[in-house]
C-alpha cells in the first residue's frame, strides 16, 4: 500500500508577504521589502497630513465677526460689534516656490457694526483697489499642519454719529492682520491686528480715530480659479 502524499500547506508568514505583493503589485506600487505595506499607509497618512496652499488664482470669500472693538473717536473709547465679509485671490509670490509661500490680493473688504446704545456707526471697506498686494499665506511647517496668513489692508473708515454730519477717515497705514491656521481658509480661527490703526480726514495729519484692536473671526470657501 502506497503512502497517501502529505497536501502541502504554505506557512501563514508567507501567505500573508505574498497577499502584500499581490495587493502592491495590483495598486501599482512596488513591493520593497517586509514590512512594505507599513511603510505605504505610513507615507498616505503623512500626505493627508501635510499642511496645503491653495492653488493660485482662486478666490476666497471669507464671513468676519468681531465682537467689543475698541475705537477712539475724538478722544472718546467706544466699543462696537461688527461683522462683515473678506475676498481674496491668491497670487504668485514672486521668489518664492507656490508650495510654500502665496500672494494675497484683497478684492474686497468691508465690516460694519454699532455700540450698544446705537450712537455711533462705523464702517471699514477697502481703500481703492488693491494694486500691490503686500498680503502673504505662508507654510510655516509640515507637520503638524501649520500656515502664516498676515493681511495688509489699507482701509476707509466711514463714522456716523447721532446728529452730526458723517465723515469718510483714511487709514495713515494699513491695517495688519494675523493668523496663524491649520487650514486655509479659514474655519472659525481668530485674526488679530498687529498694531493700532490711525484713521485722519484726507489731506490732514491730526487722527481723528484709532482703531486700537480688531479680534477677528474668520471663516470662508475656495472658489474655482476665475
Amino acid at each position: 500500500m502506497f503512502p497517501v502524499p502529505r497536501k502541502f500547506t504554505m506557512p501563514s508568514r508567507r501567505r500573508f508577504l505574498l497577499a502584500a505583493c499581490a495587493a502592491s503589485l495590483a495598486l501599482g506600487l512596488s513591493p520593497v521589502a517586509e514590512g512594505s505595506a507599513a511603510v505605504v499607509h505610513s507615507r498616505s497618512a503623512s500626505v493627508v497630513q501635510r499642511a496645503a496652499l491653495p492653488g493660485i488664482g482662486v478666490e476666497v470669500p471669507t464671513t468676519m465677526t468681531a465682537v467689543d472693538v475698541p475705537l477712539e473717536v475724538d478722544g472718546v473709547l467706544v466699543k462696537v460689534n461688527l461683522q462683515g465679509r473678506m475676498r481674496q485671490r491668491t497670487e504668485a509670490l514672486p521668489g518664492e516656490s507656490p508650495n510654500q509661500a502665496v500672494r494675497l490680493r484683497t478684492i474686497a473688504f468691508h465690516l460694519e457694526g454699532e455700540t450698544a446704545d446705537g450712537g455711533l456707526r462705523v464702517m471699514f471697506d477697502l481703500d481703492g483697489a488693491d494694486a500691490s498686494p503686500a498680503s502673504t499665506l505662508r507654510v510655516r511647517s509640515n507637520f503638524p499642519p501649520s500656515l502664516e496668513e498676515t493681511d495688509v489692508v489699507a482701509l476707509v473708515a466711514t463714522i456716523r454719529r447721532a446728529g452730526q454730519p458723517e465723515i469718510a477717515l483714511h487709514s495713515v497705514h494699513p491695517a495688519v492682520l494675523t493668523a496663524t491656521l491649520s487650514v486655509f481658509p479659514p474655519r472659525g480661527d481668530d485674526y488679530q491686528l498687529e498694531n493700532p490703526v490711525d484713521f485722519v480726514v484726507p489731506g490732514t495729519a491730526t487722527p481723528v480715530a484709532r482703531l486700537l484692536a480688531l479680534p477677528a473671526r474668520r471663516g470662508g470657501n475656495v472658489l474655482s480659479p476665475q
